[in-house]
């Protein structure tokens, strides 16, 4: 019994990471925003962000997008409207920004609405959503997050956002 546990966690321990697997969920704003933070630190190419809600651009956001923008990362952020891009381009000037209407009015379906959409070099993806909170002006973050460049979430995405990205004319 206890050779054939010793042998089970050695084929775990050798089999590629849970994380490669998998999709993950993720709830709390803070989770998501670390969550977030870590995927944008990995990036080496190419980072795309669409921010549907406004209320989740922070100085930390901002912060970690003009460090990627600054070490040589493309940095393509889609925003709701012109003064959304305007505050962005201030703060992360080598970003490429342009509106959308992808996420100028973001469809709320039973109190869950769009919040941001991240790839990360087209092999991580994090989508998040908000709803409202328990208490009056009060909302929640959750979010799903994958990585690999096959995994099924990400390929979906990477296919969706990726052919909209390779033909230019979103950020011209």
């Amino acid at each position: 019994m206890l050779e054939a546990t010793d042998d089970a966690l050695s084929k775990l321990r050798r089999s590629k990471g849970l994380e490669e697997q998998g999709a993950w969920a993720i709830a709390d704003h803070d989770n998501v925003t670390d969550r977030l933070g870590l995927l944008l630190e990995d990036a080496t190419d190419e980072i795309y962000v669409l921010i549907a809600d406004e209320d989740t651009l922070d100085d930390e956001l901002f912060d970690r997008l003009a460090a990627a923008s600054e070490s040589g990362v493309s940095v393509l952020i889609e925003v709701p409207s012109e003064e959304t891009a305007a505050r962005i381009r201030s703060r992360v000037p080598d970003a490429a920004v342009a509106t959308t209407a992808l996420a100028a009015d973001p469809a709320r379906l039973e109190g869950k609405w769009l919040s941001r959409i991240l790839l990360v070099d087209r092999r991580a993806v994090l989508l998040s959503a908000l709803s409202d909170g328990t208490r009056p002006s009060n909302t929640e973050e959750t979010a799903l997050w994958a990585e690999g460049p096959d995994h099924g979430l990400v390929v979906g995405i990477r296919q969706l956002l990726g052919t909209r990205l390779d033909r230019g004319s979103v950020f011209d």
